[in-house]
């Protein structure tokens, strides 16, 4: 019988896991197929170029959304799910070794779960966090970084 409930759980996070792989790739795409002038600029002013880094576009963006759904049971009872998407997107001139070492690493929590039952209600409070990154190179090359491959600091 543990043998059964590992495994289900096993199969359970990898269905999660695909779900999550296959909503990162629909977010990248929807960003990187975004055609916004800003993106587009790839060199920065002369007064510039001594810098370490140079933000050339930066766009921040936020969703948010409510769902309210009645269920009918023994009691009456609602259920109110609020959705928030935050997106930030940038698009930055790295120039020197300093800089590089300062975007080549990132922390952040993949996924974050404090949903909570009370009574006959409960509280979702899910947040999943996707990131993509590109390198594009002076000669116009593009390298994107397989965040799949990320170094786990804590469980």
């Amino acid at each position: 019988m543990l043998v059964l409930c590992v495994f289900t759980l096993n199969a359970f996070a990898q269905k999660e896991d695909a779900k999550y792989n296959e909503r990162a790739e629909e977010i990248k795409k929807e960003i990187w197929d975004a055609k916004l002038v800003p993106f587009q600029a790839t060199q920065v002013p002369a007064e510039m170029n001594n810098e370490s880094a140079v933000i050339i576009a930066r766009s921040f963006e936020v969703i948010n959304s409510a769902k309210l759904k009645l269920k009918f049971g023994i009691l009456l009872g609602a259920t109110q799910r609020i959705s928030y998407q935050t997106t930030i997107h940038e698009r930055v001139k790295i120039n020197d070794k300093a800089a590089l070492d300062d975007y080549s690493t990132l922390e952040y929590t993949k996924k974050f779960d404090q949903t909570f039952s009370y009574g006959f209600g409960k509280i979702y409070n899910k947040t999943d966090t996707y990131i993509g990154a590109k390198i594009i190179k002076a000669d116009s090359t593009e390298t994107i970084v397989n965040t799949n491959e990320e170094v786990l600091t804590k469980k």
